[in-house]
């Protein structure tokens, strides 16, 4: 990084080649875990206005008195989603990660 700040453009390319692999490779992880969080925490979605699956749920069993298929699908639908949504970060984890800077655990 500090060759690239010889000029403007050596400078937007070493943070674009350099810093923003790291920065993803570092918070890829973290955004995955709190975007599965949250699609679990239906209180939190129906607060940003997401009609939540639990809600939808509740309904479908009040109208029908279907219990548990109904929360069979729910469970299914909430387990495919999430399970995608992990997939799809792994996969671009692993698209951004640099096997140079690999941290290692010690045992």
């Amino acid at each position: 990084m500090p060759c690239s700040r010889l000029s403007l453009f050596y400078f937007a390319y070493g943070l674009s080649d350099a810093v923003f692999p790291q920065a993803l490779r570092i918070v890829i992880p973290a955004w995955s875990n709190e975007f599965c969080s949250l699609t679990k925490s239906t209180a939190a979605l129906s607060l940003i206005g997401i009609k939540d699956l639990t809600a939808v749920g509740a309904t479908i069993v009040g109208q029908l008195y279907v219990v548990l298929p109904t929360w069979m699908l729910i469970a299914l639908i909430y387990l495919v989603w999430v399970t995608a949504i992990a997939k799809i970060s792994d996969v671009i984890y692993e698209k951004k990660k640099s096997p140079t800077l690999e941290i290692s655990a010690i045992t």
